[in-house]
């Protein structure tokens, strides 16, 4: 079978395998590669295209290049360079692509083999240089190859020392893969040893070479195979997931350092394991072993559905197995992880998947990811990031390790971690291969330690949950736990005993600094000693609360202290907050005092108040109170997830430790000026007391009110604050200035971006990051100080007896560089939550790791360790968020938002708005019979909210989304409106960008900030992008659009170049597959050369011959479809570059009169033969100097439709009309997407999802509709005869006026009914007409082009069934509308149907079975002289287009001596139809639209339709009743329907605009 295969012609072949795809046998298809055809070009496979394009995108890249190295040793003696290139020269001559050079462009690259001579190595001396080999050897392999003007293998001899050489090679991946390589070294070893010894080599070429195999690959998916193989793949990859990513580790935007192997051995008794599992579950040792990658992927990555890759050899097929060349193949693989899921669960499931897997494995991997469209991101490979592949022992290694020592390595850089696992005697060698921009070498070497514990543990219990496996080995996790540790904590004191004893030590240093006022310790401990003694006075004590209503302030730093010094804890309430917020807390706190500075300035509450004044400090002091470092400190509410804050009861037992830590860490001392900017309602401010008092230094207290911006900026310098603690956002609005004595910042409350810490860590300042929860004193790490790198700050390490981990969900450690949940534990934990006894213990857990007793808190925040023990901040598991440094519970929000009488439900999020900043949105549904008053919500939530807390928008939805889960489905949440547009451009060069942006992405206007990228770019449009830049004259690269991405950022970038260029990609010439009516047309059979339309145009007097021959060939240069060769059994064309030679003008002398005459009579017989790629004949009818002529353009039909005509005609009046000494350079290609361009483009919309959803569509509206024909489907092919009437002035004023006026319609829909009544009346049985339409087909496609200046054939066809009603009892409006309807209901003005009747082999078949329409109508719309610039359109020769059904009718609208006229041709086939029934036909048409013209005028059923509202679900009896209700209005005005339609819809043309022949 294979042998009778082989031996078809390619062209049978792929029938063949055609035939075997559309039946569903593609199974049956010999594995075999046939010989190629020697005399064709030699085409890339469609694997190596996918590396060109990548290196076209990455230039210069060494991330392709596959290298080896042969280690020599003096012991086998002396190496001859020269016994080296003889072996290599033969194999190069046994293998052509060995010496592959590519040409051709971008669109069509070619491949010849070209003589390379004998192989010459290059030579390279170490002795002496102190370069290593290894070092040698780096370099040598990081040699990038240039795929147009080099060879793509190259070779080094290297001489290590006197007794040691290496033979280095390096090879691009597009001549080879690793399979390859043992091929390659297999012949080598015998050809090296054969010219060592004398002897002849035992070696052979092989029968079968690469390009065999290319041209193998090409006719496959020219048959439909690889479209067969996508159905598959589609299926499993349906929604692919995002990027595999790690959180914490680094992006490409990095920069490159390199490429990493962290090696491992599995050993032997591990091995053993491996391989006794796979026989145990009947499944390959690489099963077993890529499941355990997988699930070490999940386990470090936390994703629950991933996609990783895994080469496949790909050489099944005869013929393959002796082949060098990028045969192999990289599949992906699905991995979905449910919970509960054990690790033979994953293993059985992958068994069970693998082997439909390699059944559709040879299809090339570029095609399965332009299929799967994943989420794509600049220098990451797209669908799989990581990869795996097992390695079996190979024999050439055996081979060549009888002269020299092999070492294999691979570039890489274009996967971001590669696992290979060999075997290698009774164990195996492993390696992570890994970017080092992407991850550190030390993180993915513990990754490599739980891969080998997870081998060991799978092994063991196949049947453990995954969820149970331990990723850290026993020292790991030892070495975790010890990290964890922070240094040892002080002995406890409280703030309170703090000041007294530097009161105590140096009693007039500076405590405290206010306006108006300066507390030196001693009167700072006099003052809260005797105001402690009053608030016990006041039943203030231990376990007793004392809320302090005073704001930021001096008396509220004594107050919080003497409240302390009385054994309470104080309950900070600010007075900004609302009044119901305040009254809440008061409740829960239930505090035996408020303390407040002006009576009256609070709720109602059943508390006793004290008012401070001096009074308040001139009483006794307070007695001995003792001290316990376990009694509460103070109560802070947080924001509360269950929508009402929490009181956060935290002791005195960690204060001392972050006094400490502060103190040492931020090299404070009794100098220090400490600013006190947080409110004492926030635990910030707990943190200034600390870094104050701690050394003795100064807390300077600032006015009250808000302080940011030049007000903080005024206050840092006026102030001589030396050390402050401010969030993030309140620094980076202030403004850039000396403030000499500021020397230290602490940052905290939310994440700290990179160019805050550039602006503030200046001129020897430091800035450090502090991180931790109010439920553990404040501060749980701290990071030494920041460096100005660019990188996200780290948390830095845990404070003095604090210890932080990083756990899973069984609270194990994970291993470093993995992220996990921060827990705390710490003497210093909060009790609790005031009266919340379930929430504690949610959020306080026991602590598997510490003292018994003792807790951790669960702080909700996701973090990696790295290998030194420094935190990284990742996110948050629950919805908690910082905003301003404040934090915030959306649920707490959403709570107040639903308590307003008309929200039903609401939820709340930060949203990133269009200028990047984080925004607090609402979003709310109504309660029945409200709507939502966005700005009188949100005044409500600002009486209930602190201002943080109150969101900057609210949006109103119908339901609020949720998941599966039914959690809260933060991706389906609209954007807040946005409050600005994008820029305008500013520049010349910005407004070309834009417009390149808009014309490549499809997009109406693009701004000059707009990332090319999130309006929906990818990697093919970044390519041309920069083909249609070079062709304006701007010099950009394709990765110039991934690093810089906005037309602004572009415009600073580009170069300018000296000429235009060529979009490389769409260059317009080369191959391109027949379009669906092309195609339609080779099925109708006929005489292909009579195939043509001609058109004639003037020449003006004294016209110069030169000025015309330009004229014409300018026609041919411009436009790629003038210049194309039909392919018809490969079922293609091809656009040649040069013009040929048949385009040539032609001159004939006539006289004036006789010039239309002779054009007539040349047009009806000229024949243009496409197969030889004449497309064009143009004749010049010269009349002499002193008149007009005539230039007669005859086209053959396949390069030209009524659209091209007006797109030609102007070009040849502008040409014809240019002054005589006006210069012609070569002419431009036209401008927007070629037609060779836009063929490809719709092959390969037919096999997106999108269009094969319609083929349900299409089968469902056409299956019954046989009977709908008028002369049972016959008359295609048969001899065309035509009958022309008119339609009179009145008649033609109603189909294209008033009638599509009246009906909210386009007068093809006019037309249409009326011909689908006469049909129905004529026919005499039925309903409905099944009838052939055409459109001009220049829709969108999904991918963005502009073919609006393209000339083409690019016409579309498609069936629709009318329904005519009951004839003489539906009235005509009825009719109409009815038809008006299934136009607009066609999908995608029906282009849809020939992309899936005649270019998806898939769907081909069952469309082929539908009922075909025996009728064809066209509407053309107005053509005038004017359009095609004077050119008038003449009749062709008979044959001229062959007739495909019993009746085809034309229809255009054209001036008459009484106003426009609608002349409708009906030609019909004879012997089918006979003359009297078709001029009956078109009398009954004429009588219909009369028909219809008169009910209307007298008041029938005119109106709108549900289509006329796409905006809301109505249908025609809901739209009936709704119009019922208007007429009935005693104001009724006939213009509200139309205004209702203003708000709905414009009017429309039915399904698109006119069609064209």
């Amino acid at each position: 079978m294979a042998d009778r295969f082989g031996a078809l012609s390619g062209e049978q072949r792929v029938r063949l395998m055609r035939r075997l795809v559309e039946a569903g046998r593609a199974r049956e298809i010999p594995a075999a590669v046939p010989p190629r055809d020697a005399s064709g070009t030699v085409p890339l496979s469609p694997a190596q295209r996918d590396l060109w394009v990548y290196e076209s995108l990455y230039p210069g890249t060494p991330a392709l290049n596959l290298c080896c190295a042969y280690h020599f040793d003096a012991e086998e003696g002396p190496v001859e360079p020269a016994h080296l290139e003889a072996a290599l020269t033969l194999v190069q001559n046994h293998h052509d692509i060995l010496r592959t050079r590519i040409s051709g462009t971008a669109d069509d690259p070619r491949v010849d083999f070209p003589d390379e001579g004998p192989f010459v190595l290059e030579r390279e001396d170490l002795r002496g240089t102190g370069t290593t080999i290894e070092q040698a050897f780096r370099a040598f392999r990081r040699r990038p190859f240039d795929l147009g003007s080099e060879r793509l293998i190259r070779g080094r001899f290297v001489r290590v020392d006197d007794s040691r050489t290496t033979l280095m090679l390096s090879l691009h991946h597009i001549i080879t893969d690793w399979w390859s390589f043992d091929v390659l070294q297999t012949e080598f070893a015998e050809a090296y040893r054969a010219v060592r010894d004398g002897v002849e080599p035992k070696l052979s070429r092989p029968v079968i070479q690469y390009a065999d195999f290319a041209s193998w690959q090409g006719e496959l998916e020219a048959a439909g195979v690889f479209g067969a193989r996508l159905d598959f793949w589609r299926r499993y990859l349906a929604e692919p997931p995002g990027p595999l990513t790690v959180p914490g580790h680094g992006s490409p935007e990095a920069g490159e350092d390199g490429i990493v192997q962290i090696r491992f051995r599995v050993d032997a008794e591990t091995t053993r394991a491996v391989r006794a599992l796979a026989r145990e579950r009947g499944a390959s040792v690489y099963v077993v072993l890529m499941t355990a990658f997988a699930v070490l992927a999940h386990r470090v990555s936390g994703a629950r559905d991933l996609v990783l890759g895994t080469p496949v050899a790909n050489r099944s097929a005869k013929g393959l197995d002796q082949v060098i060349g990028y045969v192999m193949n990289a599949v992906p693989t699905r991995w979905r992880i449910a919970d509960g899921d054990s690790f033979a669960d994953v293993l059985a499931r992958f068994g069970a998947d693998f082997p439909e897997l390699m059944a559709n494995a040879d299809l090339p991997v570029g095609r399965i990811v332009s299929a799967a469209a994943p989420e794509r991101s600049a220098g990451r490979s797209p669908l799989f990031q990581w990869v795996f592949m097992h390695l079996t022992e190979q024999p050439s290694v055996s081979a060549v390790r009888e002269f020299a020592e092999p070492e294999r390595i691979h570039t890489g850089g274009e996967h971001d971690l590669v696992g290979v696992v060999r075997d290698s005697g009774d164990g195996m060698d492993g390696s992570f291969e890994i970017r080092t921009d992407l991850f550190s070498p030390e993180a993915v070497a513990r990754w490599a330690d739980s891969y080998l514990a997870l081998l060991g543990q799978v092994t063991a219990d196949p049947s453990a949950l995954l969820h149970d496996l331990d990723m850290a080995p026993a020292a790991e996790r030892r070495r975790l736990l010890a990290l964890a540790e922070g240094p040892a904590a002080p002995a406890p004191e409280s703030l309170p005993d703090t000041v007294a004893r530097h009161a105590a030590r140096t009693p007039d240093a500076p405590a405290v600094e206010a306006d108006g006022l300066r507390l030196t310790y001693a009167r700072l401990a006099d003052r809260v000693d005797r105001l402690a003694g009053l608030l016990v006075r006041h039943g203030a004590g231990p376990e007793r609360t004392v809320a302090l209503a005073l704001g930021r302030g001096a008396e509220s730093v004594v107050a919080a202290l003497a409240v302390q010094r009385a054994g309470a804890a104080y309950l900070p309430l600010d007075p900004d907050y609302p009044a119901e917020r305040l009254r809440r807390a008061l409740d829960e706190a239930a505090p035996v005092l408020l303390v407040t500075d002006a009576a009256g300035a609070l709720p109602d509450a059943d508390v006793p108040r004290l008012v401070l004044d001096e009074g308040a400090y001139e009483g006794e002091p307070v007695g001995d109170v003792p001290f316990a470092p376990d009694r509460p400190a103070y109560v802070i509410h947080t924001s509360g997830s269950t929508g009402a804050p929490k009181g956060v009861v935290v002791t005195h037992a960690g204060i001392a430790a972050l006094t400490h830590s502060l103190t040492e860490r931020l090299a404070l001392d009794a100098g220090a000026r400490v600013l006190q900017l947080g409110s004492p309602a926030f635990d910030i401010s707990v943190a200034e007391m600390c870094m104050a008092f701690g050394p003795g230094g100064t807390l300077v207290v600032p006015p009250p009110g808000p302080l940011a911006g030049d007000a903080l900026g005024r206050v840092l310098a006026e102030r001589r604050i030396s050390c402050a603690m401010v969030p993030p956002s309140v620094l980076a609005s202030v403004p850039d200035g000396p403030y000499p004595a500021l020397r230290v910042l602490a940052v905290g409350a939310e994440a700290c971006p990179p160019d805050l810490v550039k602006r503030w860590a200046v001129d020897g300042r430091r800035l450090h990051n502090a991180y931790g929860p109010t439920e553990a004193t404040v501060a749980a790490t701290l990071s030494g100080p920041l460096a100005a790198d660019g990188v996200a700050p780290p948390l830095g390490t845990p404070v003095a007896g604090t210890a932080v981990h990083v756990l899973d969900e069984r609270l194990r450690p994970v291993p470093t560089g993995v992220a996990g949940e921060l827990y705390l534990a710490s003497a210093g934990l909060a009790r609790g939550y005031l009266g919340r006894p379930a929430a504690t213990a949610e959020r306080f857990v026991a602590d598997p790791y510490g003292a018994p007793g003792s807790r951790l808190y669960r702080t909700g925040d996701l973090a990696h360790r790295d290998d030194d023990g420094t935190l990284h901040y990742l996110g948050r598991t629950d919805e908690q968020v910082k905003l301003r440094g404040l934090r915030v519970e959306p649920g707490e929000i959403a709570a107040v938002l639903t308590e307003h009488a008309s929200v039903a439900r609401a939820a709340a999020v930060v949203r990133t708005d269009t200028t990047g900043r984080p925004q607090l949105t609402g979003y709310a549904v109504p309660a029945p019979g409200h709507t939502v008053d966005a700005g009188g919500l949100l005044a409500y939530a600002a009486t209930r909210l602190p201002a943080h807390m109150v969101p900057a928008d609210v949006v109103e939805l119908p339901e609020i989304p949720l998941t599966p889960s039914g959690k809260l489905d933060r991706a389906a949440l609209p954007a807040p409106r946005a409050a600005t547009a994008s820029r305008a451009p500013a520049s010349a060069r910005e407004k070309e960008l834009c417009g390149l942006f808009a014309r490549v992405l499809g997009v109406e206007e693009v701004g000059a900030d707009d990332d090319f990228f999130r309006l929906g770019g990818d990697s093919i449009m970044a390519i041309q992008l920069t083909g249609q830049a070079s062709a304006a004259g701007l010099v950009l690269a394709p990765r110039d659009v991934f690093t810089l991405r906005t037309p602004a950022q572009l415009a600073l970038h580009a170069r300018t170049s000296a000429g235009g260029g060529e979009d490389a990609a769409d260059p317009g010439v080369g191959r391109f597959p027949l379009t669906p009516v092309m195609r339609w047309w080779l099925d109708q059979g006929g005489d292909t050369w009579a195939f043509t339309q001609s058109m004639v145009f003037p020449v003006p007097s004294g016209t110069a011959p030169e000025r015309v021959r330009a004229a014409v060939r300018g026609l041919a240069e411009r436009h790629g479809a003038l210049r194309t060769r039909l392919l018809a059994a490969d079922l293609q064309a091809e656009v040649a570059r040069e013009v040929p030679a048949g385009a040539a003008l032609v001159r004939v002398e006539v006289t004036a009169d006789d010039a239309p005459a002779t054009a007539r009579r040349l047009a009806a017989r000229t024949r243009l033969a496409p197969e030889d790629g004449e497309m064009m004949r143009a004749v010049w009818l010269d009349a002499g100097q002193d008149h007009a002529g005539l230039l007669l353009l005859t086209l053959h039909h396949l390069a030209v439709d009524g659209v091209s005509w007006r797109v030609i005609g102007p070009e040849l009046a502008a040409a014809l009309a240019a002054p005589a000494e006006a210069p012609r350079g070569p002419a431009q290609a036209a401008p927007g997407t070629s037609f060779h361009r836009w063929a490809h483009l719709l092959a390969e919309e037919s096999e997106r999802p999108e269009a094969t959803a319609e083929l349900g569509w299409w089968r469902t509206a056409l299956e019954d509709a046989a009977d709908a024909r008028i002369a049972g489907g016959q008359g295609a092919g048969a001899r065309r005869a035509t009958l022309t009437v008119e339609l009179p002035a009145d008649l033609t004023e109603a189909a294209l006026t008033a009638l599509p006026a009246a009906y909210n319609c386009g007068p093809d829909a006019v037309l249409l009914s009326a011909l689908a009544s006469a049909a129905v009346r004529h026919r005499g049985t039925g309903a409905g007409l099944l009838v052939h339409l055409e459109g001009h087909g220049r829709q969108a496609l999904s991918a963005p082009a502009d073919v609006s200046r393209t000339v083409g054939w690019f016409t579309t066809q498609y069936p629709v069934l009318l329904d005519a009603g009951r004839p003489g009892e539906t009235p005509a409006g009825e009719v109409l509308k009815a038809v008006k309807e299934r136009l607009r209901s066609v999908p995608n003005g029906g282009i849809g149907w020939g992309l899936l009747r005649h270019l998806n082999p898939r769907t081909a078949a069952e469309l082929a079975e539908l009922p075909v329409p025996d009728v064809r109508f066209n509407y053309l719309g107005r053509l005038t002289a004017g359009d095609a610039a004077g050119g008038e359109l003449l009749d062709g020769g008979p044959g001229a287009v062959p007739l495909g059904h019993a009746l085809e009718i034309d229809a255009l609208a054209k001036d008459g001596p009484d106003g426009l006229l609608i002349e409708a041709t009906f030609s019909y086939a004879e012997g089918v139809l006979a003359k009297d029934e078709v001029r009956e036909l078109a009398g009954r048409w004429r009588e219909a639209l009369a028909v219809l013209a008169r009910e209307t005028r007298e008041g029938g059923p005119v109106g709108a339709t549900p289509s006329d509202f796409p905006l809301v679900d109505l249908s025609a009896e809901q739209l009936a009743l709704l119009e019922g209700g208007l007429d009935g209005l005693d104001d009724g005005d006939p213009g509200d329907l139309g205004a209702l339609d203003d708000r709905g819809a414009p009017g429309g043309f039915g399904p698109g605009p006119e069609g064209d022949r």
